[in-house]
């Protein structure tokens, strides 16, 4: 693989080459670099959204654990660290919302739509090779 091809495949865009039309191998390796990635992106958002759904459930359910533990106890710092864990379990909540829907965003949006744009752009790279 040349110098030129090796850069053209870096940034996902095949450059033309010198004689101003990308070669076939060119473009079939972009598109599959293209795919590569997305599917790459797309495993990692999933990752992401598992692991936010884990930490937020977990804090959820410490702080209740911790709530509970303490909540026959009286006192000026006992009030306090209720007071903080009633925050904590706020948060905790709000971040299983969040990772709800960001999970569902992914888990449900159209899988098509950024494959349909690399196809798009291996059809308008195959016209290109044509002429």
């Amino acid at each position: 693989m040349s110098q030129h091809e090796k850069t053209s495949l870096d940034n996902g865009s095949p450059i033309p080459a010198p004689d101003g039309k990308p070669s076939a191998s060119t473009a079939r390796e972009s598109f599959e670099h293209l795919l590569e990635r997305e599917l790459q992106h797309e495993a990692q958002v999933r990752r992401l959204a598992e692991w936010g759904w884990a930490s937020a459930l977990a804090c959820l359910m410490l702080t209740a654990l911790c709530f509970f533990l303490i909540r026959n106890q009286g006192g000026f710092v006992v009030e306090a660290v209720r007071a903080a864990l009633i925050v904590l379990f706020g948060i905790g909540s709000a971040s299983v919302v969040i990772a709800m829907l960001s999970s569902l965003r992914w888990m449900y949006r159209p899988r098509t739509a950024n494959l349909t744009a690399i196809e798009r752009r291996l059809a308008s790279l195959e016209r290109l090779l044509e002429e």
